[in-house]
């Protein structure tokens, strides 16, 4: 029987979901990044609770521009209860973010309209795919002899990921500072550049891939798996757990690459904007 579970304050709502937030930091990160941003009052609250049946459970934070819903697990039996809960119907255009499937079925059953504005897919991997063929060149620490290049990637990969076009300076500032730290790595076939990735540590407790993109001419070579199978594989023989990275969904290329080398959907999230009065 699924129930809803109110709570009178944030750090009560926080207490009641931290195993759930640490089960998957990336999945949840934008959840406990507004928990964050509440605490010290750069957002303002407007309602917190959650719903549960004993088994699965969704996690509902709302504030004066966004409403956040996360699940553990897929249960379109909790649905009906969550709607009722956010009282669905009042709703007129707003911003709603987070489990992908639990998001969606809410504006189903209530035949709202919406627009996808992101769709994200967290990628976990524990072990490479030690069948995957590595393909010709090899792997490199990125270089500042090759900075022009680098930094036409880079770009590259803001405009497919993000949507954005970023100047020549700001990509340049990024491809330096992944040079001097050693994170920026580069796959390179009889001299030339094919594909770049980089190793995140800063955000988690567990390695990131990210920034990772390949020449639209080099692509359907294997290029760029073989960059990311050496990272990912690196990052495991050094003692960790896992490796993670998140993904633009709408770039299905980039998401072939990764399953390829051993990685398995760990979670999808989206922000849509329900536009219907």
């Amino acid at each position: 029987m699924s129930h809803a579970i109110r709570f009178s304050n944030l750090a009560d709502f926080k207490s009641h979901n931290q195993d759930l937030i640490e089960s998957n930091p990336m999945q949840y990160f934008f959840l406990q990044q507004m928990i964050d941003r509440l605490a010290k009052g750069k957002e303002i609250l407007d309602d917190l609770f959650n719903i549960s049946n004993g088994l699965n459970q969704i996690a509902v934070l709302k504030t004066a521009e966004v409403c956040l819903i996360y699940d553990n697990k897929y249960d379109k039996t909790l649905i009906p209860l969550l709607s009722k809960q956010l009282e669905f119907e009042k709703f007129k255009k707003f911003q709603f973010a987070g489990s992908k499937y639990t998001v969606e079925k809410l504006f189903e059953i209530n035949h709202a309209s919406y627009q996808t504005q992101k769709h994200r897919i967290c990628y976990k991997c524990a072990e490479v795919n030690k069948s995957l063929v590595a393909a010709s060149g090899s792997i490199e620490m990125a270089e500042m002899k090759r900075l022009d290049d680098l930094i036409l990637l880079s770009r590259g990969f803001e405009k497919d990921y993000y949507g954005r076009n970023v100047t020549f300076p700001e990509a340049a500032r990024r491809i330096i500072i992944g040079i001097q730290e050693e994170t920026l790595y580069q796959w390179i076939d009889n001299g030339k550049l094919c594909a770049i990735a980089q190793a995140i540590y800063n955000k988690f407790e567990f390695p990131v891939i990210g920034h990772f993109y390949t020449d639209p001419a080099y692509r359907n070579k294997g290029y760029g798996s073989s960059l990311v199978k050496e990272i990912t594989k690196g990052l495991l023989n050094t003692g960790n757990e896992f490796v993670m990275l998140q993904t633009n969904a709408l770039t299905p290329q980039s998401n072939r690459v990764f399953t390829k080398v051993g990685y398995h959907n760990a979670g999808e999230y989206i922000l849509a904007y329900k536009d219907n009065e």
